[in-house]
């Protein structure tokens, strides 16, 4: 019997595992892949603050950022930039394997290619059953963690709910040149209700995606692939031979993290910012505090949901806020037409906008730039002609 059985061998699991083994708990990690970090789908962003805080595998860095260029689809640009790295492009396996190496030399065991068929929770232990290599087994904890990414084939079993939003992503990485900053694609043509994205890897690397809730993400990215900012710069290649990965991204919290013997981390708890869908800054966080929580039931001996509904409570008091500012951009966002989101653009090159957004703008906390942007009164205004229906702002600044 283990002390913790972990599904998923992801960063949330893979990191709940490492310091549940590293404070002396038996851990059993299950993974349905035969290799860690493959296949993945990731444009693998991960802020220099993620980093640094979590100790997190430095050989996976491919990349440093410091400058980001949006895209109006009416031709307005917004560069920011910075002096200071703000963000790493990573590989997602290297990283993903490392992070789950961490966890393997402080003694936690895994078990790749195994399908998790059910999760029992009785009175006095966990009962999850898998199949690995042909073979049914059962596995007995005393508490289990759900970290299986977008598979959601428990949730309802276990009390815990759904998520309802979701992102239809798709990226592909080709060979390209004159890509030198991140950039981002805004457009109701271009990613209906989100944005596009191009990621540098390296001088001849791009990751080009996009991310949408309203069409086939495989086939709006297929005609971004055809726009001359992008087709200019990429190696020319037939159609048929481009790769293109697909995934969804849910956003917007579920009913509960929580029950008796069981915490629910990262992207099966929704924990991803609904502005981006990045989840892995957000995970970590709920991860330690998973641990932490666990940690502290094992001392107590209280693994019912009254010993664990105090992880809820920290990781919403902790990232929360930004979640909820950032579903309700989404949901305004949501509502713009082209014009409106180049009157945006426009509106934060205005000198004192651009500069609270290189002062406030933070890569993982969105809302600490969009409390400051809210207190300047060209916002107000800007808001007012948006939801006035006016077409565009022009009586601020050549706006």
């Amino acid at each position: 019997m283990f002390d913790v059985v972990v599904v998923g061998g992801g960063p949330a699991g893979s990191y709940t595992a490492y310091q549940l083994a590293k404070s002396g708990l038996t851990v059993l990690v299950l993974e349905d892949h035969k290799t860690i970090g493959k296949p993945r789908f990731c444009t693998g962003v991960i802020s220099k603050e993620a980093f640094n805080r979590f100790d997190l595998p430095k050989e996976s860095i491919q990349r440093e950022i410091k400058e980001a260029r949006f895209y109006s689809p009416l031709g307005s640009i917004l560069n920011i930039s910075r002096d200071k790295t703000q963000a790493y492009v990573v590989n997602r396996t290297v990283f993903d394997q490392g992070i789950a190496h961490k966890a393997m030399d402080e003694g936690a065991s895994y078990l790749l290619s195994t399908i998790c068929d059910d999760i029992d929770i009785r009175d006095d232990h966990v009962r999850v059953k898998i199949e690995t290599q042909g073979e049914r087994f059962i596995f007995k904890a005393y508490i289990c963690v759900l970290a299986a990414g977008t598979n959601y084939r428990f949730h309802e079993k276990l009390g815990i709910g759904r998520p309802v939003n979701f992102l239809d992503c798709a990226q592909a990485e080709l060979l390209a040149k004159d890509f030198c900053s991140m950039e981002i694609y805004l457009g109701t043509e271009i990613a209906p209700e989100s944005f596009a994205w191009a990621v540098p890897v390296s001088s001849d690397l791009v990751r080009v995606g996009l991310s949408t809730t309203k069409r086939d993400s495989s086939y709006l990215l297929r005609r971004l692939l055809e726009k001359d900012i992008i087709r200019t710069r990429i190696d020319k290649i037939d159609k048929k031979d481009i790769q293109i990965k697909r995934k969804v991204i849910p956003y917007g919290i579920i009913k509960k993290s929580y029950s008796d013997r069981l915490v629910v981390v990262g992207d099966s708890a929704s924990q991803t910012k609904p502005t981006t869908g990045g989840g892995i800054f957000n995970g970590l966080i709920c991860s330690s505090i998973a641990a932490e929580t666990i940690i502290s039931a094992f001392e107590k001996g209280r693994f019912g949901h009254k010993g664990l509904r105090i992880y809820e409570s920290r990781w919403r008091r902790e990232i929360g806020h930004d979640i909820r500012m950032g579903f309700y951009v989404r949901k305004i966002f949501k509502q713009f037409a082209d014009q409106h989101i180049e009157s945006l653009l426009r509106l934060c090159n205005i000198n004192e906008i651009h500069a609270i957004l290189k002062k406030f703008a933070d890569f993982d906390r969105h809302s600490y730039f969009l409390v400051e942007f809210m207190k300047q009164p060209i916002f107000w205004k800007y808001l007012f002609f948006k939801t006035s229906g006016l077409r565009y702002l022009s009586t601020h600044e050549g706006l």
